[in-house]
């Protein structure tokens, strides 16, 4: 699983405490999550999870519709962390069942 940051959002994280602190609460509830930041690295054969986190104020925001998640965000707040959370869950499921299927 992949989570993309758009700068503006890594910005907004790195100067406000509690935004920080609920994104990385968030982040450590699904320890195999990768964060990297926009722009996107070509995807390898296989097409991974990608979550992308995004101002609203975003003009390149048709570019990510085809992402398992978009997160459009001016504050990460608790609606922000309650939704990542959520879709991390949903997506570690997903991947647990597919190892299980594969077995």
């Amino acid at each position: 699983m992949f989570v993309f940051l758009h700068p503006d959002v890594m910005e907004r994280l790195c100067t406000d405490k509690e935004e920080r602190q609920r994104f990385v609460q968030a982040m450590r509830s699904c320890p195999g999550a990768i964060l990297q930041m926009l722009p996107f690295t070509p995807r390898k054969r296989r097409p991974e999870p990608r979550i992308v986190l995004i101002p609203s104020s975003c003009q390149r925001q048709r570019e990510y519709r085809r992402e398992e998640l978009v997160i459009c965000c001016d504050r990460f707040d608790l609606v922000e962390k309650i939704t990542l959370l959520a879709y991390l869950s949903i997506l570690q499921m997903r991947i647990e069942q597919a190892v299980m299927e594969a077995r």
